[in-house]
């Protein structure tokens, strides 16, 4: 790989992993109060801030590079090529992905949409009324997992 690539490159892995401490610092920021230390609050807030000082850096400095290098890609490779080496290779990806996705999540609804019902079905049984106590009856949930 040429040098001015591989520097460049450096740079978007760089605002990758500044996303990626973006993201987490939205998630954790709550916890870190919590932590006994004195400074922790103080720390808390100093990552919070440096965090919104590179909002206007992360993103756009990825595209910017990200349209810089793949201007000189299309220069130097032939369209069917490029095709066939990122278009494709994408659509397998996702294509695969969604069929695993939706199989998992049409599986994980389907229990899901059974224990709902099962539990249902206990809660709201009808009861005797003319006998002081209900006859035992089948648990219509035995056997479902």
């Amino acid at each position: 790989m040429k040098q001015k690539a591989l520097w460049l490159n450096q740079i978007k892995g760089l605002c990758i992993c500044l996303v990626v401490i973006y993201h987490s610092v939205l998630t954790f920021y709550p916890q870190l109060n919590l932590f006994q230390h004195p400074w922790s609050q103080t720390l808390s807030k100093c990552w919070v801030y440096f965090n919104l000082y590179l909002a206007p850096f992360r993103m756009p400095v990825f595209f910017f590079i990200s349209v810089y290098l793949i201007r000189r890609y299309i220069d130097e490779v032939p369209w069917k090529e490029s095709i066939d080496k990122r278009i494709w290779s994408i659509v397998y990806v996702l294509a695969l992905w969604g069929v695993l996705q939706w199989t998992g999540l049409s599986q994980l609804n389907a229990w899901l949409a059974l224990t709902i019902l099962c539990s249902l079905a206990i809660s709201f049984s009808p009861l005797r009324q003319n006998s002081a106590s209900p006859p035992p009856r089948a648990d219509p949930c035995v056997g479902l997992g």
